[in-house]
């Protein structure tokens, strides 16, 4: 496949040997840059067996199992590589592989060939994902399912089940290079794999396969068909339960986390009664592990901890506050680590701005600061939203400048967390999109306009390019409505009106949508408010009327309604 990283793979090949010299290029480049928490254990045998192999080459005994030795080592190898985040090193040190493996696999039975190129493709698959090359990742992943299926057919019992991971990771990266109706497909076909192997042995893995293929159909499907997608999470938090082992404390998390998805489903389709249960479930599931604070422990309040994060992104103030006691309330409370400390004190902030509380809720968010920064290595993307919603505080308290300031802070710190994790969810991109808007209000309140414009089409880029992600259409919404009244500050109001076309896409998409949220009408009708005047100041008379008439159409329905 393509490369766009410095290897050395993409060299012209003229013979087996050019083959098995670039790969020792490589297996050199990747072990001399290797970060030092690799150990020698797994750089040095890629090399040794390498030797071994070239040694049995030229004295033509070159075996299957010398084969299998020296790939096995560089894929283990390239893998470290990648977890470490050396990415492009090990995408070079993969494709030198596959020249590898293309070159001297025949040495191997079939289904031995296959299966190292499937393991590989996968690999491949995984860190094209983590390189944002989508179409690559997709290309590698359906790659390994074709594989993995040949050898399903050989071999049922012994191929099916990695059959079935292989169509939920092709799945998994056709869902987010946007391609909805195929990845539906993958992981449709996953689960009818999952349940023919369940009726056949009750081994844990296989549960596990399954629910994690429901719960990836599930969100897939969330907003097209959210009643499947609910029932598709509660089979998978009821297996999880299952398959629950009174004597591993690991187990219990999982099934917490099996729950969240339900919960975030219900609070889709507006159920808060039922969303308010799964969590009583968690808390129930919680009470298992209350005598230690273990790593356990600390995740499944960490797991809690989200579930008053889904209510709080729904308004509903109350359970989130209902949440934070209960959590409070919890034996070896006092024994929570101060990360999940400052993320309790966030919400605990958000919800006494509610109330209106903007001293109480300024003492709370710089609690949440100052407990982030306490840990050894602060995760910044926490930090981020701290000072995010520090600054929306200090802006209610009329402290302009500092709320400014803050909100820089927010943007460097969410920059920086995506210029240096391995991976990265959309959403934190989402999330970067989200503080540029906020910075950018705080450039047009001090009439920056150019500025302002600036900082929304850099978050307009990224919502983009992020479909996927749910808070994208609320986030689009108010990149037009600060866009429009940027350009009306300028005095540019031909450029209203070429933002004023976006803004009818996204107005017409919100008016077919179900599930709308107050956030986006809000942004809208501020939007055609202030578009109007700029058709006026035109002269075109028709537009205005147009206008005119969404912006009634708007008014007239309330979010969530149906019309």
């Amino acid at each position: 496949m393509p490369d766009s990283g410095p290897s050395l793979v993409q060299t012209s090949l003229t013979s087996k040997q050019d083959v098995s010299q670039l790969l020792r290029v490589e297996i050199n480049l990747a072990t001399n840059s290797a970060p030092s928490s690799i150990p020698l254990s797994t750089t040095k045998p890629a090399l040794g067996w390498l030797d071994r192999w070239d040694a049995a080459s030229r004295r033509k005994q070159a075996s299957p199992s010398t084969f299998k030795g020296c790939f096995g080592n560089v894929l283990a190898l390239s893998r470290c590589l990648a977890e470490e985040g050396s990415l492009e090193r090990a995408k070079g040190l993969l494709d030198a592989l596959a020249r590898f493996h293309g070159q001297h696999s025949g040495c191997l039975p079939q289904v031995a060939a296959w299966r190292s190129l499937a393991e590989l493709r996968e690999t491949q698959s995984l860190v094209a994902r983590d390189l944002s090359k989508k179409r690559e990742a997709v290309g590698a992943a359906r790659d390994a399912a074709d594989l993995w299926e040949r050898l399903a057919r050989l071999d049922a019992a012994a191929h099916e089940d990695h059959h079935g991971a292989s169509l939920i990771n092709l799945g998994s990266r056709l869902h987010e290079a946007n391609d909805i109706d195929s990845a539906i497909v993958s992981f449709e076909h996953a689960i009818a794999i999952a349940r023919n192997r369940r009726e056949l042995k009750t081994d844990p893995e296989v549960f596990a396969s399954l629910g994690t293929a429901l719960q990836c159909l599930a969100l897939a499907i969330s907003r097209a068909q959210p009643e499947r997608a609910l029932g598709c999470v509660i089979e998978a938090a009821e297996l999880a339960e299952a398959a629950l082992d009174y004597e591993d404390r690991e187990s219990v998390p999982i099934a917490m986390a099996a729950y969240s998805l339900v919960l975030r489903q219900y609070l889709v389709l507006k159920d808060y009664h039922a969303a308010q249960q799964i969590v009583d479930v968690q808390f129930r599931l919680l009470s298992r592990l209350k005598d230690q604070p273990d790593p356990n422990f600390c995740e499944g309040i960490s797991i809690l901890t989200d579930s008053a994060t889904s209510f709080l992104q729904k308004s509903e103030y109350n359970q989130t506050r209902r949440i934070l006691a209960d959590i409070i309330a919890c034996p070896m409370a006092n024994r929570i680590p101060s990360e999940a400390q400052g993320r309790l004190s966030y919400l605990k902030a958000v919800c006494l701005m509610e109330e209106g509380k903007v001293e109480a809720a300024a003492t709370e968010i710089q609690t949440s600061i100052r407990l982030f920064k306490d840990v050894e290595i602060p995760d910044e993307a926490q930090l981020a939203s701290s000072y995010s919603e520090y600054s929306r505080i200090l802006a209610a308290g009329d402290s302009a400048a500092e709320a400014h300031t803050a909100c820089k802070e927010a943007v460097r710190l969410q920059r920086s967390f995506l210029n240096s994790a391995t991976t990265v969810d959309a959403s934190e991109k989402v999330n970067l999109a989200t503080y540029l808007l906020q910075l950018s209000q705080h450039e047009l309140d001090s009439s920056e306009f150019d500025e302002s414009i600036r900082l929304v089409d850099d978050a307009m880029d990224i919502c983009r390019q992020h479909p996927e992600v749910d808070a994208t259409h609320d986030c689009l919404a108010g990149g037009y409505a600060l866009r429009v009244k940027a350009c009306l500050g300028k005095g540019d109001h031909g450029e209203v009106i070429r933002t004023a076309e976006g803004l009818h896409v996204i107005l017409e998409s919100f008016l077919e949508e179900e599930n709308r949220t107050a956030v986006t009408f809000q942004r809208l009708v501020e939007s055609l408010e202030s578009m109007i005047p700029s058709l006026e100041y035109l002269g075109r008379d028709e537009e205005v009327a147009a206008a005119r008439v969404l912006l009634d159409r708007l008014r007239s329905i309330q979010p969530g309604d149906s019309h």
